[in-house]
């Protein structure tokens, strides 16, 4: 394989190209942070430098498929090859669809659609596009994070999975390819060719793969009256082996400390957009303080965090009244640290600035993982507690440490995780050196990376530019500059 890259791979990188390249389907079971969009943008390349396809189809979730088309596009995609990106806004108008048509038109340029795995949830207008699109031209199809698809009775599944033979070749990226079940494997392996692994119907599969245990449960008949129920739910996995080795031939699987050319350190950025609510009350205050600052005015240091602050709150998912009640806007963010949650396998350390959607994730992490898989470190912890806290994440206990930065960014150790989620950020920068270093320490055997939350159209952009260049917000900040921050 002769193939010139946009920017120089690690040697997994490397392995994972040399494994696929030569197969119309193929599975990178590569853990975040280890660099996968770049390994499927370069065998997209090498595929349409073999003359295989002159399309690529993208599906990655919402929270990332923004980024696609800026970031990783950008950065990685050889510029020797025009492309065309088309991003999927919902078709909901005129304009939208004349732009749709001309793009499927050209034959010009290597085409990307990259089009939102939720889309395909619910309507018929992204499983439209998606017929037209592959009609146009063979056709890479790939959906990044695939184990959104892992449920064999949603509709977004169900629909992938009808559209799956209209792509000439096939990929899936995720790093928990198998996260709560091994049933969960099998819907994403049927995208790639079905029956790849044995079998055609999931109940087969699961079956032959999957330990059962019969439980009672409480239901409803027609009638309305209460009766019991007896179903059967997967408690475990059995023929691990053979699973695995068919599963071989179709997959390369790495984890971050088995690469030992990655940076120990490892940034990302989850975009998501705001709630109706949350973007309603950013906007009255954003306008209303651009109407006030007017051009000529003067802006003191302290006026531009203030205002900053109130900005951030909002994002984050709540803001205070004039007599300091506070009001809850919406559940953005935290759906964002349930993705990550999804989509990353081991312990996870949340951050957060602000005490009340700290409260917030905290019972959203216990409803979906249990309440002994949570433990808190923060203000209202005394001292006791918050050594209970330690104990129970570093030994194995908790899945998920959620605490502040003021409280726990300094003087512990938390080297049980390898990935760090902010939540939201202080405007302090020794606040983000020191919770940083709370997992990068002496203790810690793999890279960590670590998650900055960002809400799109928001200041928080220029939050995590800031304190990744090592900037303390508060101290740094003039005046002036909130005028650009305002508008994101």
């Amino acid at each position: 394989m002769q193939y010139e890259f946009q920017t120089k791979p690690f040697d997994h990188q490397k392995t994972a190209i040399a494994k696929a390249w030569q197969k119309a389907y193929f599975a990178y079971l590569m853990e975040q942070g280890t660099g996968k969009s770049k390994v499927l943008l370069d065998d997209i390349a090498i595929q349409y430098e073999m003359g295989r396809i002159d399309q690529a189809a993208l599906i990655p979730y919402k929270g990332v498929y923004a980024e696609w088309a800026t970031k990783e596009m950008m950065q990685h995609w050889p510029e020797r090859h025009k492309s065309a990106i088309h991003l999927w806004q919902g078709m909901n108008t005129v304009r939208e669809r004349k732009a749709w048509e001309r793009f499927l038109a050209r034959d010009d340029v290597f085409k990307f659609f990259i089009i939102n795995v939720e889309a395909f949830q619910s309507g018929t207008k992204a499983i439209r596009a998606m017929e037209e699109f592959a009609e146009s031209g063979r056709t890479l199809g790939a959906i990044d994070e695939s184990s959104r698809i892992k449920s064999h009775k949603s509709v977004r599944t169900k629909s992938l999975l009808r559209l799956s033979s209209m792509f000439n070749i096939r990929r899936i990226l995720t790093g928990t390819v198998s996260p709560n079940d091994p049933g969960d494997v099998f819907t994403q392996f049927q995208f790639l060719q079905p029956g790849l692994l044995g079998h055609n119907s999931y109940y087969g599969f699961r079956k032959e793969f999957c330990v059962e245990k019969e439980i009672e449960v409480d239901s409803f008949n027609k009638a309305g009256h209460a009766i019991k129920r007896k179903i059967n739910i997967i408690v475990g996995a059995k023929n691990e082996s053979e699973l695995s080795r068919r599963m071989e031939p179709w997959r390369y699987r790495v984890l971050k400390n088995d690469c030992l050319d990655l940076p120990d350190k490892i940034y990302q950025v989850r975009e998501f957009d705001l709630d109706p609510d949350q973007a309603r009350v950013y906007a009255d205050i954003r306008d209303f303080a651009t109407a006030e600052l007017g051009e000529g005015s003067f802006v003191s240091a302290q006026q531009a965090i203030t205002l900053l602050l109130r900005l951030h709150q909002t994002s984050c998912g709540f803001t205070v009244d004039e007599d300091g009640v506070e009001h809850w806007l919406g559940d953005s963010r935290i759906k964002a640290c349930m993705d990550i949650t999804e989509d990353t396998d081991g312990k996870i350390i949340f951050w957060s600035g602000f005490r009340t959607p700290l409260r917030k994730l905290v019972e959203a992490l216990r409803k979906r993982y249990g309440q002994e898989a949570v433990v808190e470190y923060h203000g209202d912890r005394n001292l006791a507690q918050r050594r209970e806290a330690i104990d129970a994440f570093q030994s194995g206990k908790a899945r998920f440490f959620v605490g502040t930065q003021q409280a726990g960014g300094m003087g512990i150790t938390l080297t049980a995780a390898s990935t760090v989620v902010y939540y939201s950020n202080t405007f302090n920068l020794e606040h983000r050196l020191q919770s940083e270093d709370r997992a990068h320490r002496i203790g810690q055997r793999n890279n960590v990376t670590y998650y900055d939350l960002v809400a799109r159209g928001t200041a928080d952009r220029h939050i995590v530019k800031s304190l990744r260049k090592k900037f303390d917000i508060a101290a740094r900040i003039q005046g002036d500059d909130i005028r650009e921050w305002l508008t994101g």
